[in-house]
């Protein structure tokens, strides 16, 4: 069971990992299950740590993250793709449980914000590949945009 959370989970966030959202979005495609995977960006990190030093930006993002769990639950599973880049398989209440995870992502006192693209699966995107590709262009296509939904 440890070696499976340690495969499947980000250490430092305690967030699924890449692994396991690449696991979790070929089942639902596989099983042409309806879900939206919401990819979130948090922006004004890098200003954070070169303000506040590293130690003081991996506390924030664990903070985040569980405040992201925390809009989430419920409604579908949150991940940790790299750096600042979380994302979640939502399956219920799309609008709604995307704008909660962008107002959890988001704190005034340090500078930091959330940009948020969608992906419909299997309605836009039929691959796992096709899936992260769209969101990567929607993301792209935002620019400094504070909060967006596509």
């Amino acid at each position: 069971a440890e070696l499976h959370f340690a495969a499947t989970h980000d250490p430092l966030t305690r967030l699924r990992n890449r692994r396991a959202l690449l696991d979790d979005l070929g089942q639902l495609l596989q099983e042409r299950r309806p879900a939206t995977f919401a990819l979130l960006d948090v922006h004004g990190m890098r200003r954070f740590n070169d303000a506040h030093g590293h130690l003081a930006g991996d506390a924030l993002l664990v903070d985040l993250a569980a405040r992201l769990e925390a809009a989430i639950l419920g409604h579908g599973h949150v991940y940790r793709l790299a750096g600042v880049q979380l994302c979640g398989l939502i399956l219920s209440d799309p609008e709604a449980v995307v704008a909660a995870a962008c107002k959890a992502l988001s704190t005034a006192d340090r500078a930091v914000g959330c940009r948020a693209v969608t992906v419909e699966i299997p309605r836009e995107a039929t691959t796992v590949a096709a899936v992260l590709r769209l969101a990567d262009e929607r993301l792209a296509g935002y620019g400094n945009v504070a909060t967006a939904g596509a």
